[in-house]
C-alpha cells in the first residue's frame, strides 16, 4: 500500500458558541491549522425559538429585528474570532437552526476533516435537549474533536 503524502487533516471546522470551552476549541482549532497547513472556517448556529412566529404576531417592526440583531451580532464575533486567530481562518459561517444539525452538514457539504468544538456550551438549556457535541459525534461523516475545558475549581 502507498503511503499518504498529505496531512491527515486538510479542512478544519471550529463551530463556536464563544462559551470558555469554545475559547479553547478555537486555540486548539488554530494550532491544528498551522501544524497542518489546513484551512480553518469558522461556524455559528444561532437558534431562532420554536414560538417565533407565534410570539412576534403584532410586535413593531423594530421589535421583529430580532433575528437580524442576532445575526449581524454573531458576525462580528465571528470575525474579531477571526482576527484573533490570524490568517488560519479562511472563512466564516453563519447559519441559523439546530447546532448539532447545521455543524454536520456543513461539514459534509465543505468535506471538512475534522470538526472541531468545545465539550458543552453554554447555558443549562443545552443539558435539557441533548449535548450538541455528542450529537455531533454519533453523525458526523469526519473526525470530532471536543476540548474540554479546565475543571472549576469547586468541582
Amino acid at each position: 500500500m502507498a503511503s499518504k503524502t498529505t496531512a491527515p487533516y486538510q479542512h478544519l471546522l471550529l463551530a463556536t458558541d464563544f462559551s470558555d470551552p469554545a475559547g479553547l476549541a478555537a486555540q486548539r482549532a488554530a494550532q491544528l491549522a498551522r501544524l497542518y497547513q489546513a484551512r480553518l472556517t469558522l461556524l455559528q448556529v444561532l437558534e431562532v425559538p420554536v414560538m417565533y412566529d407565534e410570539f412576534y404576531v403584532g410586535m413593531a417592526p423594530m421589535e421583529l429585528n430580532l433575528e437580524q440583531t442576532m445575526q449581524e451580532t454573531a458576525q462580528q464575533r465571528l470575525e474579531a474570532l477571526a482576527g484573533q486567530l490570524g490568517d488560519v481562518v479562511t472563512a466564516t459561517q453563519l447559519r441559523f437552526g439546530r447546532p448539532k444539525s447545521e455543524i454536520v452538514a456543513l461539514a459534509e457539504e465543505q468535506q471538512v476533516d475534522l470538526i472541531i468544538l468545545g465539550s458543552h456550551g453554554s447555558g443549562g438549556l443545552a443539558h435539557l435537549l441533548g449535548s450538541t457535541t455528542d450529537g455531533v459525534n454519533r453523525h458526523a461523516h469526519c473526525d470530532v474533536l471536543s476540548v474540554r475545558s479546565p475543571a472549576h475549581p469547586d468541582s
